[in-house]
């Protein structure tokens, strides 16, 4: 197969060209795209920077000889930069974007340019961004990458090569460390490497993935080898934090001006305002906090109430869970059902497409019965004899949905993420004395569990839109003529009790002043010891992204410290979804 180009897309009047490379066995599109979905991420590149050209590249990788023959990684690299040249690739600023292999082609590529008298020189002046998803670069760790491809894929000429020049790829490794170094040639990377294991084996680690280079910090995904170059969604972090880098060059090119003969695109203030957005916002994985995604939803592309569905799941049929010895559990239950009573219910199965079609844009959530001791009973047991869930908790981090099917009976509550209608400020609650557990905690807006019942219409379930409302009502006087229409961002499991963990966000129509005057009227008002309010900045999603966590003994969960108090780890997301959709809840 001849090395070729895709065009993406090119708008005549671009500042950047953005060029996908792909690893072993990969391809132009597929590469870049989620199996079985509509999802190749160059495309949504391009939707969102208007100003850049997206290209990528198709070159003759496969790792099994009856399918192809892959040249050498010196032969590729210059054949690369033949190809991109004759595109035109190298005349404006560019970035790569790569995967594994093709992050070693580029490194080859690129000290080709720099270090040798060539009609290919260019390539090292325009090169601006660098983004490596599991390309091996150092020392031992480098050796057992290359050794764990050739056990995952049958080598010829590519892998072949690989193992046999590991000595020379580690040159390549220190040559553009110091050529970065040296330069100050103002490149930016990003670099990511996978946390699961492909085919058995873990291929490149976050060892091997460390390049050395100044202020460049490995960031972990939550994928294998083949899958790290495929996000899931327009939330992945991954593509984000692409997004990012791409967005932060565009908008330091048009800053600056230009030859006349590619005059800067007018610029979007409203896209720069979010270009400037610190890369580093988006570092953050929800797992460590306990919390696992079942779905995820952008401002671009929002829940509709309509579009969600509750099916209610009868008492006698609900799954029989095989997690928890069910012994143990009954007795912790049969202990709490003497101490306390309520009908809760809890997540049994999700199911969402995101595709185009209005008739599969749906969300389907199920629902089953559940009582108050049974959740008491959870985190009672959590705590006594943690040992009991260590199947569950195997289960959820493998898959989350999977485990729905037979979840151990909990229950399911909202967070509700309150944004001020002046100055954008987040509530903050301290939890009183009046409260179970967390007592002289902080939340990032208040909490409710779901009911077997809608009080308002005896017999029906009541839905995630309903929860939200009645929340609102009972924590902290709210009706809906006081709020902006709530926008539900995130639906997962928080693993520590089981729960069921919702996010919504929404914006006040009254001021702070009457806000606290309906609070102290409230019927759940009592909870509260204090209210207060945190302005929603970069700095402030910052500040509980890096926040250390504490694992608090004979606890459920564990909390971070700022300032001088003690927020639930949940926060932590909750500032992360109120700042996503900061803008969605404006009207």
């Amino acid at each position: 197969m001849l090395t070729r180009v895709v065009g993406v897309r090119t708008p005549e009047r671009a500042v950047l060209d953005v060029v996908f490379l792909h690893g072993l066995n990969g391809d132009a599109r597929h590469s870049w795209s989620r199996k079985g979905e509509d999802g190749f991420w160059p495309e949504w590149l391009a939707d969102a920077v208007p100003e850049a050209a997206v290209w990528s590249v198709d070159y003759d990788a496969w790792s099994s000889g009856y399918r192809g023959y892959a040249m050498s990684l010196e032969d590729r690299a210059v054949n690369v930069l033949a190809t991109l040249k004759a595109r035109g690739i190298s005349e404006r600023p560019f970035v790569f974007v790569t995967h594994s292999m093709g992050g070693l082609i580029v490194k080859e590529a690129l000290l080709d340019a720099a270090e040798g008298d060539t009609e290919f020189a260019a390539f090292a002046e325009a090169v601006r961004g660098v983004v490596f998803l599991g390309t091996p670069h150092n020392g031992s760790g480098l050796t057992k990458a290359v050794a764990a491809l050739g056990k995952i894929y049958r080598g010829t000429a590519a892998v072949k090569d690989l193992e046999r020049n590991s000595a020379h790829l580690r040159k390549i490794a220190t040559r553009y460390r110091n050529w970065v170094h040296d330069t100050a040639s103002g490149v930016r990377h990003l670099v990511f490497f996978e946390t699961r294991p492909t085919k058995g084996v873990q291929v490149v680690d976050e060892g091997s993935a460390d390049p050395g280079l100044p202020k460049v910090q490995p960031v972990g995904v939550d994928s294998n080898h083949i899958d790290i170059c495929k996000p899931v969604d327009l939330e992945d972090m991954v593509y984000l934090r692409v997004l990012g880098l791409v967005k932060d060059i565009v908008a330091s090119l048009n800053a600056t001006p230009g030859p006349a003969e590619y005059p800067p695109n007018p610029v979007d203030h409203t896209r720069l305002a979010e270009s400037v957005t610190p890369p580093e916002i988006y570092d953050y994985d929800v797992r460590q906090d306990g919390l696992f995604p079942l779905g995820v939803w952008s401002p671009a592309r929002r829940l509709e109430p309509s579009r969600l569905l509750t099916e209610a799941v009868p008492a006698d049929n609900r799954p029989v869970q095989s997690y928890i010895d069910r012994t143990a559990l009954a007795a912790a239950v049969e202990a709490r059902s003497r101490i306390a009573s309520g009908a809760t219910v809890y997540l049994t199965g999700f199911r969402i497409d995101h595709r185009e079609s209005d008739e599969t844009q749906y969300c389907r959530v199920y629902q089953a019965p559940s009582v108050y001791p049974e959740v008491l009973a959870i985190e009672d047991l959590r705590t006594r004899r943690p040992e009991l869930f260590e199947e569950c908790d195997r289960a959820i981090e493998h898959d989350v949905r999977d485990y729905l099917s037979t979840a151990v009976p909990s229950s399911l509550a909202v967070n509700l993420v309150v944004v001020s209608s002046e100055n954008d400020e987040l509530l903050c609650i301290e939890r009183s004395t009046a409260v179970d557990s967390a007592v002289g905690w902080w939340t990032i807006g208040v909490f409710e569990t779901m009911k077997q019942a809608d009080p308002n219409r005896p017999g029906v379930s009541e839905d995630l839109y309903g929860l939200a409302a009645r929340g609102l009502d009972e924590e902290l006087g709210l009706q809906s003529r006081d709020y902006n229409p709530i926008q539900i961002s995130w639906i997962g499991v928080y693993r520590p009790i089981l729960r069921g963990h919702v996010v919504a966000v929404l914006k006040l129509r009254i001021s702070k002043r009457e806000l606290h005057a309906r609070v102290r009227a409230a019927h759940s008002g009592y909870e509260h010891a204090a209210i207060d309010w945190l302005p929603l900045r970069p700095s402030l999603v910052l500040a509980f992204n890096q926040a250390a966590r504490k694992v608090r003994s004979k606890r459920v969960g564990s909390t971070i410290e700022i300032d001088g108090r003690t927020w639930i780890e949940q926060s932590r997301l909750a500032v992360q979804e109120a700042w996503r959709f900061r803008n969605a809840i404006e009207n």
